[in-house]
């Protein structure tokens, strides 16, 4: 029988008197608790805390069951008592027989679908719920994918019965991929590993950016190992603040040389750590007793493949590594197809497969992603090889500007790996999640254009799109503060309630009062949503902490007293030079000025600024933004001086966000309002849906207009538009039964999702001839075949393109072209007595010659044409005699202005 002070409260909770406390019910009754302090996280945790049985809500016995004794305590009294469940759930997977998805799987801070997630670190995959399906799912991260799923709302390790595992994998049935059930696979609970059983799994050394060893000590601190440097240097755990820490001393509230990011792990090699002064990842291995690296974030496994073509001009040395080589001694070059059981060269590439390596080149990968918006695009237009190459041999298209022409760059599939690991070793560059080999493969050929890798670090995201698009002209758009620290006005009617402290647990209870509406403040400290403030005047406390965002709104401003500066350049790219920009920094004024001319600079308003936003979202322009430098933008999660790709720009409901993605792939995100678990998106469940927000641990995050001017505010945009619509990736939702949620979803033959920009030219007529299928343009090409001749010398440009020819001589008449704008065709014709007057015509209607030095069919040497169509779908050509013009090729370039 419940005791009654806990049914009365259960009651209270139960609002739809359905017999169970849904989340939103537990949540909405906690908020509104006297100076409670409940939010989205802490609420989350303490339902799957209290959930005995898994299945999302609260029963009342289960309010009454041990352990959970601080639950009938939250509702017997009239008070928040804590800010959740502590501790972690353990997880244990088994009996699959994909052996790599078994294993220990840990709960982490983050939610998906209010659900916890699970990570498995040894095999680098994640257990996790997804609640538009209603199954719990295996994958190497969240989203619409699975290896592994248990159809069941309740908990993984207590499905109901009847419930199996299914495993993607070839069914003995059919002979066909598909998720196949086993019943030997189980996931049980296992009790949260004690502070000592950590401990003793944490690496016995610490090896920093190659160079600097860290060694065990025989104490600790926070209940992790401490370690130490003979130069006098601690190594950490600062349990205060959850960070580890660099120091010369070993004490709590010392200055540090080097912080990791917000973690609870119990090794320091599994924490994130920046190195802030020059905008980088750092190194951080963990090392055995024989001090060699270990293996616990290898998510590769090499299998056995034939040996593949060896590109003689890119050797298999560290002088194609460059300097980083010496940060990874014994490293070793692999076959790409052996690094994935089932290899692609695009498949479903996405934003999200550009992630960044060893080397600094965030500016490189940031590129990178914001042109996987447009997968298309990379396959019709950069890669000439469509296929994986059973060879390795591939050919990638670049732009020159040395040359100022397309050119073909000529790769092999081998990539440098580390020498640790055995057959589960790491990538040292670009990673090929899933499989999807394209942006290792681009990266690749950057660095063989430049000379070595290590020549890719540092740079400028518009160089890299000047090689892949040829555009020379970019937008900078650049804010800067007007006040030396940033002033804020309480614009909340009801005025915002101010805290004691924010880092100490009883402080941040300890409520001082409330600053009242019209209240003017100086930013001391901000972290999240949490500002540290001193009083400038109105009502309220002097100082303390306080959120500027509540119950999905803005609480409080910046003011005019730190208005920002926006001024927009428009520059042009010396292409003679462009290549100067890698290792080029803000300092290296001489340098930049040649590379970058500016043609006209202007002030711009916040308010013009937002509507650009939208105009170059809109308009598929390729855009990257980068962090303020301001002191003040430290602990707010964006990187300092890093260079992260702009996605969209969108106004619901009245409020303006913008979207980013930090081309780390990882969770180093904005942490302030509309971050992925910020209580905005539940406040504002229309703007979520209208989203579709499915939030996943890969760099992508959403913040408000005016925080990314304060936060960012550093924008690059190339001006041009692409010939497709960008792509929702970071927001695609799969439904459960395609078989594209499976781990390996289409490989190289499979479709992109802008099948119009795959096809520029759909169709030929006239002429009296008939005219073969569109083919993909290539050297060696049949272009007549009764008298076998071939293209040969092809032109850079047109390679990849479509390819539309008669199949014998055309006679004099109308030629009809059918395209899918925008599109630049392309139309070949024989030099001298056959030409037929095609090149006056040509001329007449606006077409361009272009340069085609040794271009020929066979015998006959070709004359080359262009136009380009930025709208319509067909043109038309009077061709007055008998000609040997043969057809026409269209690609899809970036519509340039």
């Amino acid at each position: 029988m419940a005791d009654k002070t806990v049914l009365d409260a259960f009651n209270r909770f139960d609002t739809d008197r359905s017999g169970s406390i849904s989340r939103d019910e537990l949540g909405e009754v906690l908020k509104t608790l006297e100076s409670s302090q409940w939010d989205d996280a802490s609420i989350d945790q303490l339902l799957t805390a209290a959930d005995a049985s898994g299945d999302g809500q609260l029963q009342i016995e289960e309010c009454e069951q041990q352990p959970f004794e601080f639950v009938k305590w939250v509702f017997a009294e009239e008070q928040a008592i804590s800010a959740g469940a502590k501790g972690k759930f353990r997880l244990r997977i088994s009996g699959c027989s994909r052996t790599e998805l078994n294993g220990d799987y840990v709960q982490q801070s983050e939610f998906y679908y209010r659900r916890p997630i699970f990570h498995c670190i040894e095999n680098e995959r994640y257990l996790f719920y997804h609640g538009k399906r209603q199954q719990w799912q295996i994958f190497s991260r969240t989203g619409t994918y699975a290896s592994a799923r248990l159809k069941t709302f309740r908990a993984a390790h207590m499905p109901g019965d009847g419930i199996t595992w299914a495993v993607w994998k070839t069914s003995k049935t059919s002979g066909k991929k598909n998720f196949v059930k086993e019943s030997q696979m189980t996931c049980s609970a296992e009790p949260p590993l004690t502070p000592e059983e950590e401990r003793a799994k944490a690496a016995q050394a610490i090896l920093i950016d190659g160079k600097d060893v860290f060694k065990t000590m025989s104490y600790e601190l926070g209940n992790r190992t401490v370690y130490h440097q003979r130069s006098e240097r601690f190594l950490f755990y600062e349990e205060p603040k959850g960070m580890w820490k660099i120091g010369e001393s070993c004490v709590f509230g010392k200055p540090s040389l080097f912080t990791s990011r917000p973690t609870d792990v119990y090794s320091p090699d599994l924490a994130l750590w920046i190195d802030e002064a020059h905008g980088g990842k750092m190194a951080v291995v963990g090392l055995n007793d024989d001090d060699v690296p270990k293996g616990f974030k290898f998510g590769l496994k090499v299998r056995a493949v034939e040996d593949g073509w060896k590109d003689p001009d890119f050797p298999h040395n560290n002088d194609s590594i460059g300097a980083a080589a010496s940060k990874y001694k014994g490293n070793r070059w692999l076959r790409a197809v052996s690094l994935h059981p089932h290899p692609a060269l695009f498949a479903d590439v996405e934003p999200a497969d550009a992630c960044q390596g060893t080397v600094g080149n965030c500016w490189l990968v940031a590129a990178l992603s914001a042109l996987a918006e447009f997968p298309s695009y990379i396959k019709n237009n950069l890669f000439v090889t469509k296929k994986i190459s059973q060879s390795g041999k591939y050919q990638v298209k670049l732009f020159d500007g040395r040359s100022n022409r397309w050119e073909i760059i000529e790769i092999d599939d081998y990539l440098p790996c580390t020498g640790s690991g055995g057959d589960q070793p790491d990538l040292l560059f670009a990673n090929i999640p899933d499989g999807k080999m394209c942006i290792a493969l681009l990266e690749k050929a950057f660095a063989k254009m430049y000379g070595n890798w290590s020549a890719l670090d540092a740079g400028f995201p518009e160089i890299a799109w000047f090689h892949t698009t040829s555009c020379k002209e970019v937008f900078y758009y650049s804010t800067t503060y007007l006040a030396a620290a940033p002033q804020w006005v309480v614009i909340a009617g009801e005025g915002i309630p101010v805290v004691a402290d924010y880092w100490d647990y009883d402080k941040s209870r300890q409520r001082l009062g409330q600053l009242g509406e019209g209240a003017h403040f100086t930013e001391k400290w901000r972290i999240g949503e949490w500002i540290q403030f001193e009083k400038l005047d109105g009502d309220g406390p002097d100082e303390g902490w306080l959120k500027y965002y509540s119950n999905g709104k803005r609480a409080a401003k910046r003011t005019a007293a730190n208005d920002i500066c926006i001024m927009q350049s428009n520059v042009g790219i010396a292409p003679e030079e462009a290549m100067k920009a890698c290792g080029a920094s803000g300092s290296d004024k001489e340098v930049l000025e040649t590379i970058f001319k500016k043609h006209s600079t202007d002030f711009v308003e916040p308010e013009e600024m937002w509507q650009k936003l939208l105009e170059y979202d809109q308009g598929n322009y390729l855009m990257a933004s980068s962090a303020s430098t301001s002191a003040f933008e430290t602990s707010s999660g964006i990187v300092q001086g890093h260079a992260y790709s702009f996605l969209h720009a969108l106004e619901i409901e009245g409020i303006r966000l913008v979207c980013c993605r930090n081309p780390w792939g990882n969770e180093v995100e904005w942490n302030g309002p509309w971050s992925d678990r910020h209580s905005a998106w539940k406040a504002n469940p229309g703007i979520a849906e209208a989203l579709n927000v499915d939030f996943q641990t890969e760099g992508t995050f959403w913040m408000d207009f005016e925080d990314w001017l304060h936060v960012m505010g550093q924008l690059k945009v190339m001006n041009c538009k692409m010939p497709s619509k960008r792509g929702d990736f970071h927001n695609q939702i799969v439904e459960e039964d395609e078989e594209e949620q499976a781990e390996d979803a289409p490989g190289e033959d499979g479709e992109d999702q802008d099948e119009d920009a795959g096809r520029p030219v759909t169709g030929c007529s006239g002429l009296f001839v008939d005219w073969h299928p569109a083919r993909t343009m290539e050297e060696g090409i049949v272009l007549y075949p009764e008298k076998d001749y071939t293209f040969q010398k092809v032109p850079a440009v047109l390679l990849g393109g479509t390819y539309i020819g008669s199949n014998c001589w055309p006679t004099a008449g109308t030629w009809t072209i059918e395209y899918q704008a925008p599109a630049t065709l392309y139309v070949w014709a024989a030099q001298g007595q056959f030409n037929g007057g095609v090149d006056e015509a040509l001329s007449a209607d606006g077409w361009t010659a272009e340069a085609a030095e040794g271009f020929c069919g066979g015998a006959l040497s070709l004359n080359l044409w262009s136009k380009h169509f930025d709208t319509g779908s067909s043109c038309s050509i009077e061709i007055t005699a008998d000609t040997m013009i043969g057809g026409v090729i269209g690609t899809s370039p970036c519509v340039q202005f």
